[in-house]
């Protein structure tokens, strides 16, 4: 193996802790993605401490889900993004009950971008993947992808279309609700580092 380092992208999630399993699947779906690079994943602090604000201001994707409440945190990591010109892909929990201030800062958020209904854990990976994949493709000459990991994207894209619908997300891995670094399968990783593979796609009723 040669020590060439892989491209690394700044993945930030914005969530509060009642999306905890949300943040977690988020971290195992990355790994899946077929280039060789290094995902720096940042999450809003589960406690009172600093937003990582140049993490924001730095993100190829930044993601806000929205669950049941939201947390000081959230609002000023949309804040920042915004300030920066660079707005967060908003992702809206269906089948919960929101509070009061959920239900005005998800009526703030919409006044300038549109909420993606997010159903279920599977809904939710396959969304972040093609969303992912898409923007890998569109701006492959100033991440570096090579000819063949364009190539290799654009075919695991594909064959994410042809997914059942009705897939769910089973996995046995500890919890990764916090910040994390994700390596492609073809490096090994450093210290500090998680090698995601062992993540099953079935199509049954059980929940994640």
């Amino acid at each position: 193996m040669d020590n060439v380092m892989p491209h690394e992208l700044i993945l930030y999630i914005s969530a509060a802790s009642d999306l905890l399993a949300e943040r977690d699947l988020i971290n195992r779906a990355i790994a899946e993605i077929p280039a060789d690079m290094r995902w720096n994943i940042v999450q809003s602090p589960l406690q009172a401490g600093e937003v990582d604000a140049l993490a924001i201001q730095n993100a190829f994707t930044h993601l806000l889900i929205l669950g049941g409440d939201i947390r000081a945190p959230i609002g000023h990591e949309y804040q920042i993004a915004k300030q920066v010109g660079r707005p967060p892909l908003c992702l809206l929990k269906r089948g919960v009950n929101r509070t009061a201030a959920a239900v005005d800062f998800q009526r703030f958020v919409a006044l300038d971008t549109q909420w993606q209904p997010i159903s279920d854990p599977a809904n939710l990976r396959r969304f972040v993947l093609e969303k992912i994949g898409a923007k890998l493709l569109k701006q492959t000459a100033h991440i570096g992808l090579t000819a063949t990991e364009y190539d290799q994207v654009s075919a695991w894209l594909d064959e994410m279309g042809k997914e059942d619908e009705d897939l769910q997300v089973v996995d046995r891995h500890p919890k990764l609700g916090e910040n994390s670094i994700i390596l492609s399968e073809s490096r090994l990783e450093p210290e500090g580092a998680q090698l995601l593979t062992d993540v099953e796609f079935k199509p049954n009723n059980l929940n994640p």
